[in-house]
């Protein structure tokens, strides 16, 4: 699948956003590990702000940046939100209201508990109506999202904006499930080059789980891909950032990865 990259939202611990991201990715700055900021993303109401989720500010915020960096109008592009774990903070406030006592679940809660509620406040922001996929594949959701973009891009003709995000579950789930810290990605993804697109991508699946997944050359930011999952597609940031015409490897399914041939568009490169 042969697709065209024309906007990047990212927010990470030492990472704000795209543009100051793009010199620690490429080596010319380092990175200096620190707390993130949560997000408060503007484009909610007051309201939307009071009962929107940590998670669901992050992935906004990510999608936000992106949308801004292609001069895309939201109501034209298609969304796929990608998850791990979806909303590990509100999971265990649910449990924890149905082991109570008297069991008495919010509904607010709940629906906060389901991975498509970003996507739902994305689209009442926005009022966007085109469809929205909700995914989740564990430790390869990066992958994931991004295949399930390739595809609609491809099969429907339109431009789809992928945000990928996790977020730290409290204990005991992160006993279970540890993710280091919250982490989002944001592309917006179209089948044709245009002005503002960014890199090309030839994205194919690699059946050979021997093949050696891209790592990052700094060994703390490196952690921080190995143990979020939505930090998993930093590689291909790192390549992007750098502008090179090379090929990264990520992990996928048990069966297979996901390799991806990056070529940086020369439009882009006269805009650095």
């Amino acid at each position: 699948m042969q697709i065209y990259l024309d906007g990047i939202g990212i927010l990470g611990p030492g990472l704000a956003d795209w543009t100051s991201s793009q010199r620690i990715l490429k080596g010319d700055q380092v990175w200096v590990e620190s707390k993130m900021t949560p997000p408060t993303p503007n484009i909610l109401s007051a309201n939307e702000q009071r009962r929107g989720s940590e998670t669901v500010k992050l992935a906004l915020h990510v999608a936000q940046e992106a949308i801004d960096h292609s001069q895309m109008k939201p109501q034209e592009v298609g969304t796929v939100f990608a998850s791990s774990d979806g909303d590990g903070t509100i999971l265990h406030q649910l449990c924890t209201a149905v082991a109570a006592p008297v069991p008495q679940v919010s509904p607010t809660l709940f629906h906060h508990s389901v991975h498509n509620a970003p996507a739902g406040y994305w689209s009442i922001a926005h009022s966007v109506q085109l469809p929205s996929t909700s995914v989740s594949c564990h430790d390869g959701t990066f992958s994931a999202g991004l295949v399930e973009t390739a595809l609609q891009t491809i099969v429907e003709t339109r431009s789809t904006l992928l945000v990928v995000y996790d977020t730290p579950s409290p204990p005991p789930l992160s006993q279970a499930r540890p993710i280091l810290a919250a982490f989002g990605i944001a592309l917006v993804i179209r089948q044709e080059q245009s002005e503002q697109s960014i890199a090309r991508l030839d994205i194919s699946l690699y059946f050979d789980r021997l093949k050696k997944i891209t790592t990052l050359e700094d060994c703390q930011l490196e952690k921080y891909r190995r143990e979020i999952p939505t930090a998993r597609g930093l590689p291909l940031l790192a390549a992007i950032a750098r502008q090179e015409t090379t090929t990264v490897v990520l992990e996928y399914l048990d069966n297979c990865h996901l390799t991806i041939d990056v070529t940086s568009c020369p439009s882009y490169q006269k805009m650095i």
